[in-house]
């Protein structure tokens, strides 16, 4: 298989995987042209630029796996990482998705909620 049809096909699956979450997507390719669309739009989600990325091997894989292993019950393993001085990425199970966006979102609402606590009154003057 040439390397586009494999793109096409990864891409393919990758939508397909988002329609099973309930988001509507679609190949940029077929609507935009390669130019600076990525491979995949989600409709309602403009500024999200979403890459697809298939390799024989994803040594990104091996982290994970430690992470399923280590992972307590009930609890949702995910992935933080970077390449020296590069940006951090964030690498989830797909069908976790929703949950970890509902945890960051908890999370980011419970941090808000800490930090108005611990802001000291400002002073009165006299």
């Amino acid at each position: 298989m040439n390397s586009r049809a494999k793109g096409k096909r990864i891409e393919l699956d990758a939508v397909r995987a988002l329609r099973w979450l309930g988001l509507e997507a679609e190949r940029t390719v077929q609507y935009e042209g390669r130019g600076s669309a990525g491979d995949i739009r989600l409709v309602g989600a403009p500024a999200l630029h979403l890459e697809c990325k298939g390799r024989e091997v994803l040594s990104a894989q091996r982290f994970m796996d430690q992470a399923d292993r280590d992972c307590p019950d009930g609890r949702t393993p995910a992935v933080i990482m970077r390449e020296n001085r590069g940006q951090f990425l964030i690498m989830c199970y797909l069908a976790d998705f929703w949950d970890i966006a509902r945890y960051l979102d908890e999370a980011k609402a419970e941090a808000g909620r800490l930090a108005t606590l611990a802001v000291p009154a400002p002073l009165e003057t006299r």
